[in-house]
């Protein structure tokens, strides 16, 4: 198997991996969601027969730009279904939002072989996995209390979950069509309250600077040429594009490049007042742009003298 998305595969494990998933079974923090919080014990020897002698079981690696950070597997359960499992073994790279999107390229493909259901089981104490689960659509099926001990002799219980490909919620970004009531309700708010007072707007040259998960960019990219600026490759790998814009990543450094005017309208919506060079960034973005929305958490009298037009939030 070789799927990509982006920056992200997922691979077939290889006998050269045997090394690190040893490393990583081996690793008790790695493990003990797993029942293992002393690792496995398991020596490359072991790891390489594992993965050549198990024919009903797929093991899988994630790569992030080509550096592997964890691992999958599944199994054929007969009848069309699959189990499946997952760990981010690297910790850095843990709560960005990886987990969702390695999990959406692996549901589709397994989906487009043929599987009508999906499997898996997971710690009843790993909420945060439970939580990813529930958002890709899979479904609470039964609490199992207490049905095994784990290395230090202690009761484990478990959760059961499945997912029909009806159910089924990508997260890979060229798929899912985002919608802003997706949001959390304060955030939906704010978002809508930037959109009504900057009104309709068409066939407008418009940056969007801190544009995050391009929620905003998205948006006005329906009708207008949008270009975002976003310095955090993470936001950027789930931004929303349910319309064409182009997205840099930087930061101040981004906008030297534009020349005068090169805008319409610029906006900033809850960035400057988290900037270290704030002054130096509203001296570029004034000469760039003939409208600037600045929507700020601290309202502050440095920025109302700035621009041609200015609407502050």
């Amino acid at each position: 198997m070789y799927i990509k998305q982006d920056k992200l595969v997922i691979r077939d494990a290889l006998d050269a991996d045997s090394n690190l998933l040893a490393q990583w079974w081996n690793d008790g923090r790695v493990m003990e969601h797993a029942g293992f919080p002393n690792g496995l014990g398991i020596t490359v020897e072991q790891v390489s027969v594992q993965l050549q002698s198990n024919e009903n079981e797929r093991r899988l690696i994630m790569e992030e730009n080509g550096i592997p950070i964890g691992e999958m597997c599944y199994r054929n359960k007969g009848e069309n279904i699959a189990e499946i499992g997952i760990k981010i073994c690297d910790f850095s790279k843990q709560n960005r939002g990886l987990g969702k999107i390695f999990l959406s390229m692996l549901l589709k493909e397994l989906f487009t072989m043929g599987y009508v259901k999906i499997v898996l089981d997971t710690d009843i104490k790993n909420k945060r996995a439970q939580h990813v689960y529930e958002q890709l659509g899979f479904k609470r099926i039964r609490v199992n209390h207490d049905v095994w001990i784990d290395q230090l002799g202690v009761k484990r219980s478990s959760v059961d979950y499945e997912l029909k490909q009806d159910n089924f919620i990508s997260y890979l970004s060229n798929q899912r069509k985002q919608n802003v009531s997706d949001l959390h309700p304060w955030e939906t708010l704010m978002k809508r309250i930037v959109w009504l007072q900057l009104g309709h707007i068409e066939n407008k040259k418009i940056l969007d600077f801190g544009s995050g998960l391009g929620i905003t960019a998205n948006y006005f990219a329906a009708n207008n040429e949008v270009i975002a600026i976003e310095p955090s490759e993470d936001s950027i790998n789930q931004r929303w594009r349910n319309h064409e814009y182009q997205q840099l990543v930087g930061s101040t450094e981004k906008l030297r490049q534009f020349e005068d005017e090169s805008f319409d309208i610029i906006i900033c919506q809850n960035v400057l007042e988290y900037a270290l060079d704030r002054e130096e960034n509203v001296e570029i973005i004034k000469t760039i742009q003939l409208v600037l929305y600045l929507q700020l958490q601290n309202k502050d009298i440095l920025f109302c003298s700035v621009c041609k037009t200015i609407i502050v939030e």
